[in-house]
């Protein structure tokens, strides 16, 4: 199914989220990103270029449409002074979230679309992070200060996934440029996800190095940026934070996960008490893990 951006396009088992239109085409992976005018995360899904998925319709795109594309591609003002984002309209119940998953996989988690789409991409990158940078090799590497395999590596498995934007993902390779910068970043890394469970001094301190990260474009002091690869290196313990969806998924089962848009223990724990409660009530449809909690939240 050939896609090119800009085109319009309906969800043919999801009509409820009405017209959408293509804002990006991966090649590569066959995937195009699609922002739905009635989408309950109210931002861009990433999905199979499937043509018994996605309709090509011939309507032109709404003012709604228009208007997000358009914000994509103006250039971002900075505001001398900090707002905090409302929180996100829950979007129905869990229940409701629950019946639109098993629309768009009828076979729950074990589901192939399911598999095709969100899972098996993670895995990969979970096992490439275990092949590069196991923990033999990342003590050696970090007693020996040696940045460059280390950075090569995690650019590898983050090129693996498409969980984080094209503008965080510049703003991480300028920080990985610092060679102090990234080895107190990859010594806090490695100290967070071996340890039998994360804690607030480990995530703490991992996280001040996210952030001493020096870049010249962009932010990298973010969610996606600061949880990406413990979840990809232990998806069984870590959890990957989108703020906009996680919220909402929250807001869903009545939970307060205190969200704030700096990375930070509190919220984080927050968030992993709130991917435990969605395990658990997943387990019907196979939930495994946080790979899997995470693609439901995302998807729903």
């Amino acid at each position: 199914m050939n896609l090119a951006v800009s085109t319009c396009v309906r969800h043919r088992k999801l009509p409820e989220w009405g017209l959408g239109i293509v804002l990006g085409v991966r090649t590569g992976d066959r995937k195009v990103d699609v922002f739905f005018e009635n989408h309950p995360s109210n931002g861009t899904v990433t999905m199979m270029a499937n043509p018994e998925m996605l309709e090509v319709t011939s309507d032109p795109p709404s003012d709604k449409l228009a208007a997000y594309q358009e914000k994509l591609l103006r250039p971002a003002r900075r505001s001398a002074r900090p707002r905090k984002k409302a929180l996100p309209a829950p979007a129905g119940t869990f229940e409701d979230s629950v019946d639109r998953f098993v629309a768009l996989f009828p076979k729950g988690f074990e589901d192939p679309v399911y598999l095709a789409e969100e899972r098996e991409y993670k895995v990969a990158a979970h096992e490439t992070f275990c092949r590069l940078l196991s923990r033999e090799i990342r003590v050696e590497l970090v007693r020996e200060q040696r940045v460059g395999p280390m950075v090569d590596a995690v650019l590898q498995i983050e090129g693996e996934t498409n969980l984080i934007s094209p503008f965080e993902k510049a703003a991480f390779r300028d920080g990985l440029q610092d060679e102090k910068a990234s080895l107190a970043f990859f010594a806090a890394l490695s100290a967070l996800i071996d340890a039998p469970a994360p804690s607030e001094a480990l995530f703490q301190a991992y996280v001040k190095t996210v952030e001493t990260l020096p870049v010249l474009r962009g932010r990298v002091f973010t969610w996606p940026i600061a949880t990406l690869f413990p979840f990809l290196a232990s998806p069984g313990v870590h959890m990957f934070v989108k703020p906009v969806v996680t919220q909402a998924a929250a807001l869903r089962l009545g939970l307060d996960i205190g969200y704030e848009s700096a990375p930070n223990w509190d919220t984080y724990a927050g968030v992993l008490k709130l991917a435990e409660t969605l395990k658990t009530r997943l387990a019907d449809l196979g939930c495994r893990d946080m790979i899997d909690v995470q693609s439901f939240i995302y998807r729903v």
